[in-house]
């Protein structure tokens, strides 16, 4: 059986969708994957958009916090789709424990 990796977005403009994509459409690029690739969870500055977003598009869960959303044990990775300039988050704040694919 494969491995799950739930992963979640920070943002989702014009990157955070293309990132949203892209995870998407792994399996059609690189075949066999020895894991399956999902958006777990959104997060933005609203929680109503957060939400819409995750409505509409099939998300589990919708996050303003970007330390919460890091700090859920169920998302593995987090992927950042807003303008650096922007991005309040220290990158020593996120990085996470280790695990094995």
């Amino acid at each position: 059986m494969k491995k799950h990796l739930n992963i979640g977005m920070v943002g989702f403009g014009a990157m955070g969708k293309t990132h949203a994509y892209s995870i998407a459409s792994l399996p059609y690029f690189y075949s066999p994957l020895p894991f399956v690739a999902s958006v777990r969870g959104i997060c933005t500055t609203s929680q109503e958009k957060s939400e819409r977003i995750c409505d509409e598009l099939g998300f589990a869960r919708a996050y303003t916090d970007a330390y919460e959303m890091i700090a859920d044990p169920a998302v593995y990775l987090s992927v950042f789709g807003i303008d650096g300039n922007q991005c309040r988050l220290r990158s020593d704040s996120v990085i996470r424990r280790a695990r094995e694919i």
